[in-house]
């Protein structure tokens, strides 16, 4: 049986495979926790430039940027 541990890296390594496959580029930064029944992956630098640069402009609401509400700064 495996290690949660374990679990958690081959998790890692299915997302980033898929990122890398199906959008061209794959996350920077990648963490998967597995607490429980409830599976948490969090990706970190998936956006391009572009992207983040839309996310920013966006009107802001209550809460910050959207970049801000996703983690990053």
């Amino acid at each position: 049986m495996r290690t949660r541990g374990e679990i958690e890296a081959a998790i890692c390594d299915g997302f980033s495979r898929f990122e890398q496959e199906y959008m061209g580029r794959g996350p920077k930064d990648i963490h998967a926790y597995l607490i429980g029944d409830l599976l948490v992956v969090r990706l970190h630098g998936v956006w391009t430039v572009a992207e983040q640069q839309l996310a920013d402009r966006s009107p802001r609401r209550k809460g910050g940027t959207c970049s801000s509400r996703c983690g990053r700064s």
